[in-house]
């Protein structure tokens, strides 16, 4: 097995690097044509091959039957006169559209959370472990 992996590559590999039309050998002025360099190297990966995208049955609402159920959360960046750039997180409700908004100068994994804290204790009164459980988040 050493000997497999310690030897020279395979003579298929040294042609599909440095054969005619690679990088290599890009100032030889010959191009191989497509076909003839698939025909050589075979189809390509099935990671890589071509498909076709199913069609989407989501009509790009998210409405809840009721509140506290499920919320959004999303981030951007807005630029103002006087501070410059800054991040601005939002939390929205996606049954009564209620929102919560945090402005941080420095858009890091706790600005992101505040308003997330700042909607828990304003409908449930305390930060606890069990506090939101069920309420479902999803995040852009």
């Amino acid at each position: 097995m050493r000997a497999v992996i310690v030897g020279p590559p395979s003579p298929a590999r040294a042609t599909a690097r440095c054969g005619p039309g690679s990088a290599a050998s890009a100032g030889s002025g010959s191009e191989e044509p497509r076909a003839a360099a698939e025909a050589r190297l075979g189809p390509p990966a099935p990671q890589r091959a071509a498909r076709r995208r199913r069609p989407r049955v989501h009509d790009g609402t998210i409405v809840t039957t009721a509140p506290n159920v499920r919320r959004g959360t999303d981030a951007t960046m807005a630029w103002t006169k006087s501070d410059g750039w800054g991040w601005v997180f939002a939390l929205l409700d996606h049954h009564s559209d209620e929102a919560w908004a945090h402005v941080a100068k420095i858009g890091n994994r706790f600005a992101a959370l505040q308003p997330v804290y700042d909607a828990v204790t304003d409908r449930f009164g305390e930060l606890s472990p069990d506090a939101t459980r069920g309420i479902k988040l999803r995040h852009d």
